[in-house]
């Protein structure tokens, strides 16, 4: 489908195939793929950069005040009107920052416009490094230079002259880091130019939305990320808990299933309602348990089918169900009148939160 969309071309799946069967066996193809990608993700945080500081000119527009550029009166007469001229201030400004660097841009929202965003704008280490192994694989072929040298830092440095590449487990979590990266920046401008402790709420809303979606496609790392920072602003006590729970739903699901049990153990959800007395039960695996509250939660109309069928946080249970329930008892059956097959519980690609 994702090929189709690009050429918009039936008869190129047959080719596309044939070239990922060609990629699959020939490692300097596959190499030369991986490479491109990072180009393309990086790039891609470049443009949502750019649109960022568009957007923030356009809201604030006497920032512009501070610009050291002069014009003449020649250069007004093109526009008929100031806002005209206004919205090419912006773009020359916008596109001025842009010729810079990363170091540049981020300087420009975290000193210059007061935004700071821990990783991004500051103790960025990860973001700046896989901007310099993208200018490298680009001006370089990769090779270690001084100037890489100089930017990025860390106790297992390449050496001046070595080659870089772009693995697949590199690669994957450079896209992690872009993607928290955007995420945080985004929403630290929102809170910037929200007017009232409402629109903030509500920017912390939108935030476990997004964090939500992306629990559904099993992006745990960046899930991670996200709600360990987002506990460091959210007020909201309901919200709060709600930020927990996927931050720990995310913990497990990376493999610190121990850690979560830990944690979760010295939560007291008793005077809590049902969804985080059922949390708790999910997340230390006592799914018998958590079984027989879904089952009362449903019959109370407190749980809903999406969330039986689609919250991550439930996959123990629903393979408990799976294990040790009849097809004519099971809760698909008996409390929503018809078949279901679970999802796929492997690759945690559904949620709810």
């Amino acid at each position: 489908m994702g090929i189709l969309a690009i050429t918009n071309d039936p008869d190129y799946l047959p080719k596309s195939s044939h070239i990922w069967d060609q990629c699959g066996r020939s490692p300097l193809k596959t190499r030369l793929l991986r490479n491109s990608l990072l180009m393309g993700a990086v790039s891609d945080f470049e443009v949502l950069v750019s649109g960022l500081v568009r957007a923030f000119l356009t809201l604030r527009p006497e920032i512009l005040r501070s610009s050291d550029q002069k014009y003449s009166f020649a250069d007004l007469q093109p526009f008929s009107t100031i806002e005209e001229f206004q919205e090419h201030c912006i773009e020359n400004m916008a596109e001025v920052l842009l010729r810079g660097g990363f170091d540049d841009w981020m300087e420009w929202f975290g000193k210059k416009r007061n935004i700071k965003v821990p990783g991004v704008t500051e103790d960025a280490g990860a973001l700046v490094e896989i901007f310099q192994r993208r200018h490298l694989l680009v001006h370089n072929g990769g090779v270690v230079n001084k100037f890489y040298l100089s930017k990025v830092s860390g106790p297992e440095l390449p050496v001046l002259g070595d080659r870089l590449h772009v693995g697949t487990q590199y690669l994957e979590n450079s896209v992690d880091e872009l993607t928290v990266a955007g995420v945080k920046l985004s929403f630290s401008l929102l809170q910037k130019m929200a007017p009232n402790e409402v629109d903030l709420e509500e920017l912390s809303h939108r935030l476990e939305h997004l964090s939500f979606d992306l629990l559904s496609a099993g992006y745990f790392r960046p899930v991670f990320s996200l709600n360990d920072w987002h506990l460091g602003f959210v007020k909201d006590s309901e919200r709060r808990l709600i930020v927990m729970v996927n931050k720990w739903i995310a913990m497990k699901k990376m493999g610190l299933a121990e850690r979560v049990c830990i944690e979760v153990a010295e939560w007291d959800t008793a005077t809590l309602s049902g969804t985080y007395r059922l949390a708790k039960l999910a997340l230390i695996d006592d799914n018998a348990a958590a079984y027989s509250l879904v089952k009362a939660m449903i019959s109370a109309g407190e749980l809903r089918r999406e969330s039986w069928r689609d919250w991550p946080l439930l996959e123990g249970v629903r393979e408990f169900e799976l294990k040790n329930i009849g097809s004519a008892d099971k809760i698909w059956v008996v409390a929503f009148g018809g078949e279901h097959t679970h999802p796929n519980t492997e690759d945690g690609r559904n949620a709810e939160a």
